[in-house]
Order: structure tokens, then sequence, then C-alpha cells
């Protein structure tokens, strides 16, 4: 993993990273866009509009590995994940630390 690209996504996460409304994190795939987002997802359900960190192209394996090593400094156990942005359907991934 890129130290940089972890210290990066630290960064981001804790500039938007409100403990009081933080629900887990949301990957999502725009096939469209090529692209794969990061988002924080709130406690009544919503996604923040604008994402954490993303990758182009799109990029499964690397936002895997990413999720997993900041796991271990961060405050979350797993993440939701979708493959269509228009999809309100997502499934939440367990991270094994």
């Amino acid at each position: 993993m890129n130290k940089v690209i972890l210290d990066d996504f630290i960064v981001e996460f804790y500039r938007r990273y409100n403990k009081d409304t933080f629900n887990g994190l949301e990957v999502v795939n725009n096939d469209s866009m090529d692209t794969s987002s990061v988002f924080m997802k709130m406690s009544n359900g919503v996604r923040n509009t604008n994402p954490i960190y993303s990758i182009s192209p799109m990029n499964r394996k690397g936002i895997k590995l990413l999720l997993n090593e900041a796991s271990k400094q961060l405050p979350f156990s797993g993440y939701f994940w979708t493959d269509n942005v228009t999809d309100n359907e997502t499934d939440f991934v367990q991270l094994s630390i």
C-alpha cells in the first residue's frame, strides 16, 4: 500500500468525521465514469454528497487494500459496497483485521 495514498485518505477521513453522526463508509463503483469513490454514511442512512476519496480508473482491489490498511488506524470496522450509483441497495463488508 502506498503510504502517501493511505496518509491522504486518513487526513480526508478526519476532516469529515463526526463521531456523533458517523455510521460507516460506502464505496461506490461508477462504471460510466470509471471511478471508485469512498463516501461517509451518516446515522440517518444518508450518504454524504462529496466523496472522501476517489480512485480512477475504477479499482476494486486498490480500494479494498486502502480500507483494510486504514481500518487499523481509523474508527470503522467495515464498509458498505454498491456497484451502481443509482442503486440504493448496499452490502456491508466486514473488514478482516
